[in-house]
């Protein structure tokens, strides 16, 4: 069996355990403001060669051994954990052929609030080193050993409101990584900003995530290797991080920018109101102060360009303007001073949907 056979039966092995082990807590009467607890779940697993029995397989499988842990975390914090394994690889006649050694470790590191996921950070590594101790092959392929070591680590998390998840994955080393997204909506309907697949360098995902949903992103490193011919050692260790955020949608992607005085004068919102549709617009409130009714003969609010209102009488008050229902954001308002001269700021927000 190739290591490339033997990792994907692990890694299809691995999906059905976490399948199941997720499915846990998906209650329809989970209050709006809970937090899904999160699964961190690390697997290892040793082999030795393959069961042979006749002169031309002299090597029998010394056993095997594996490692499936999963603990719970709920809210922000940080769970680790680590397995470390040793196995041989034995002739019929007693003798250890090679030692195997394999360990994983994973972790996950969350940050929620009052609005659910701001923010996770995943880290898994598999290692797996075989070293010789004695002559000696198994198998048709030649090899004296074979091992691999798989580390899975998952998060589960509510979203109680609508926002924008950004993630970025990176494997770092290794044979073999992989990494996913699942998006679970308050109708029980799924999709996958990134179905289950091989990782290779770095990859971003940007999805839009419904209110009320459970945003669940996993990560899978596997070190495989064959102690070959008369090679004295084989290693490899696979590293894969991931780091995502979560942020509102219709909040504030940067500060205010532009002159002072209109600063002073224009009050524009940290977060604009969506409208939870694609077909409705969204609503945002500009407020002009006191200085702006001293200062400014007039003022224009546009968004994304287009003018929204026109202010002939300078007063200190709100100003309700409309929305685009999806894309970014971005809101200006020009004031014309009593002096003549003209002063503006604007400031950008992420997306509605």
């Amino acid at each position: 069996m190739s290591t490339r056979t033997m990792r994907t039966t692990l890694g299809a092995s691995l999906a059905v355990l976490m399948a199941a082990g997720s499915v846990v807590g998906l209650t329809a009467d989970v209050p709006a403001h809970a937090v899904i607890p999160s699964p961190v779940t690390v697997f290892a697993q040793a082999f030795g060669p393959w069961s042979a029995s006749s002169t031309a397989h002299p090597c029998v499988a010394f056993g095997s051994a594996s490692d499936y842990d999963t603990r719970m975390a709920s809210g922000s914090g940080t769970k680790s954990f680590a397995n470390q394994k040793t196995d041989y690889a034995q002739a019929s006649s007693g003798t250890r052929l090679a030692r195997i050694d394999s360990s994983s470790s994973g972790k996950v590191t969350a940050s929620v609030g009052a609005t659910g996921l701001r923010s996770l950070a995943i880290d898994a590594v598999g290692s797996s080193t075989a070293t010789r101790l004695a002559a000696g092959t198994c198998g048709d392929n030649g090899a004296t050993a074979l091992s691999w070591a798989s580390s899975l680590a998952d998060g589960s998390y509510k979203v109680n409101k609508a926002g924008w998840l950004d993630v970025t994955a990176t494997k770092h080393s290794g044979d073999w990584a992989s990494f996913t997204v699942d998006v679970v909506r308050p109708d029980e309907s799924s999709f996958y900003p990134r179905p289950y697949g091989d990782l290779s360098g770095t990859e971003h995902v940007r999805a839009y995530i419904p209110a009320g949903s459970l945003v669940e992103v996993r990560a899978e490193a596997t070190g495989s290797i064959a102690l070959m011919g008369t090679a004295s050692s084989a290693k490899d260790v696979a590293s894969v991080s991931i780091r995502a955020t979560v942020g509102l949608a219709g909040a504030a992607a940067s500060g205010e920018a532009g002159a002072a005085k209109a600063k002073t004068a224009v009050v524009l919102p940290t977060t604009v109101a969506c409208s939870g549709s694609t077909s409705r617009a969204g609503k945002a409130q500009v407020a002009l102060t006191k200085y702006a009714k001293k200062k400014a003969a007039s003022a224009t609010i546009t968004v994304n360009g287009k003018v929204k209102k026109r202010i002939a009488k300078v007063r200190a008050k709100s100003y309700g303007v409309a929305l685009p229902a999806t894309g970014a954001i971005t809101i200006r308002t020009k004031l014309k001073l009593k002096s003549g001269a003209t002063v503006a700021v604007k400031r950008s927000y992420s997306a509605c949907h």
